[in-house]
């Protein structure tokens, strides 16, 4: 039976946006372990009731419910030791947890001019209200207030991938010759605004360009298939 993922889903329910679920997925294909997808809208929170909790993403695997894309990585590597491991030691699992701890606390933020209002015109009508009110408690403004300039929020989006960038211009990957899980936490983190914004967010002409376009290549370009609001606009 494969692992059953709980997967953020847009009004379109092939539209799939989410960063954590994104890093869920990513380590998923690396540890070559068969999956099936749900698609799950914010407010469908009864559907994740038997885990404790309101968030994906969320798995099943032979009866066993586990949650946050981090504690997820560990568990599958635990459970699954024989499949390629996304912490092959202590020192990648330290690099990987920097990483991670870094996009959840720079990248993720920065990006937030750029995708959250882009979110909002997306996603299910059913979940419009439960969105504006948390994202508007949250960052403390109006969504229409979010990203009014395009130029300084990309400006400040670049700007914050620096550190990546400087690293990438003298290694494959930020994991060195081959990727890790710390590649996967920020790809699936710049997977949020690159499938929500109607404008190309990545520098193609850059060292995290050329690695971003690496890992779509990855899985025989699985991510580079995968709907983004560009490619489902042109294809109206």
């Amino acid at each position: 039976m494969p692992i059953t993922l709980y997967d953020l889903a847009g009004a379109n329910p092939d539209l799939r946006f989410s960063p954590y679920c994104w890093r869920t997925k990513l380590a998923l294909k690396h540890k070559g372990l068969d999956y099936e997808t749900i698609p799950w809208r914010f407010t469908d929170t009864a559907a994740l009731a038997p885990s404790g909790q309101s968030k994906v993403p969320t798995l099943i695997d032979n009866g066993r419910w586990v949650h946050d894309s981090w504690s997820i990585a560990l568990y599958l590597d635990e459970t699954y030791p024989s499949k390629p491991k996304l912490f092959p030691d202590a020192q990648s699992r330290t690099l990987a947890k920097f990483l991670n701890s870094w996009c959840d606390w720079s990248v993720l933020p920065n990006s937030r001019a750029l995708a959250v209002r882009n979110v909002f015109k997306i996603i299910h009508d059913k979940d419009k209200a439960h969105f504006r009110a948390s994202r508007e408690k949250a960052l403390g403004v109006p969504l229409e207030q979010l990203g009014l300039d395009r130029e300084a929020a990309h400006k400040t989006f670049v700007q914050g991938l620096k550190p990546a960038d400087v690293t990438l211009a003298d290694h494959a990957f930020l994991h060195g010759a081959e990727p890790g899980y710390g590649d996967y936490a920020l790809f699936g983190t710049l997977l949020w605004p690159h499938t929500v914004c109607p404008e190309p967010v990545i520098v193609e002409d850059s060292h995290i360009g050329r690695w971003f376009a690496r890992m779509m290549a990855l899985n025989g370009g699985w991510v580079a298939a995968c709907p983004t609001v560009r490619n489902l606009a042109a294809a109206k």
